[in-house]
């Protein structure tokens, strides 16, 4: 999974069910020398699960939490977006994103799924549809649904289901402010339609408003392994 730091540079990512796991997913930390700080747990006792599948997204660092996705170990159980706190790696919220595809329905492939960004105090998180199946599968069509979350307590603010995306995605999102607009921000992101010229989207804008979001635009954009859009702030490209 992708490593993330913060300004102290302790590192943070998110683990798959090896290398000494013990089949169990959870954020590790490591200070600017390498040794773990923590594992994320339950307030000190056990080691928090995210489940027991593998989706290569990163740890997002904000000023006091980190923020991650997981899932229950249930099978039928639906994505969580999960924070921990920085200092001790204790569980501070976990919020059940309503109707989201199953994390452990990904169980033996990596799943195509979005690290969240965060902005102004919100989380923002794109996940496929729970009707989507099994989002490490290609060329399916994947419904995503966006989510806002407060990044203090992990209220869910609002979702909002976006049926034209048409394929898988896995990686990063980029927000980039008041791209529509005063308070309209827009999340970019970009996927893999299996094939290179097909006449299926690869790129995504998405516009955020107060209440919702909505599909802005999607082109045409190539054959890419993971999610990586750029922002030129001195361009506005």
């Amino acid at each position: 999974n992708p490593i993330t730091f913060d300004k102290d540079g302790n590192l943070y990512w998110k683990t798959s069910i090896g290398g000494g796991t013990g089949g169990v997913v959870r954020i590790v930390s490591v200070n600017p020398e390498g040794q773990i700080r923590w594992n994320g747990n339950n307030d000190g006792a056990d080691v928090d699960s995210l489940g027991l599948w593998y989706d290569g997204t990163a740890v997002v660092v904000g000023r006091d939490l980190v923020y991650t996705l997981g899932s229950e170990d249930d099978v039928a159980s639906p994505l969580k977006a999960v924070a921990y706190r920085k200092t001790d790696g204790g569980l501070a919220w976990e919020t059940v994103l309503p109707d989201s595809v199953p994390g452990a329905s990904a169980a033996g492939q990596p799943a195509a799924l979005l690290a969240p960004v965060l902005y102004q105090g919100k989380l923002y998180v794109i996940a496929p549809n729970v009707d989507s199946g099994a989002p490490g599968v290609y060329n399916t069509t994947l419904p995503q649904l966006v989510y806002r979350l407060n990044a203090a307590d992990g209220e869910l603010d609002w979702y909002t289901l976006l049926d034209g995306i048409k394929i898988r995605m896995e990686g990063a999102v980029t927000l980039v402010p008041d791209a529509f607009g005063a308070g309209e921000q827009g999340l970019y992101c970009n996927g893999d339609s299996g094939a290179t010229g097909d006449g299926v989207p690869e790129v995504y804008g998405i516009k955020v408003k107060s209440d919702g979001a909505e599909l802005a635009w999607a082109v045409e954009g190539g054959k890419v392994a993971r999610s990586h859009v750029i922002y030129a702030a001195a361009t506005g490209l």
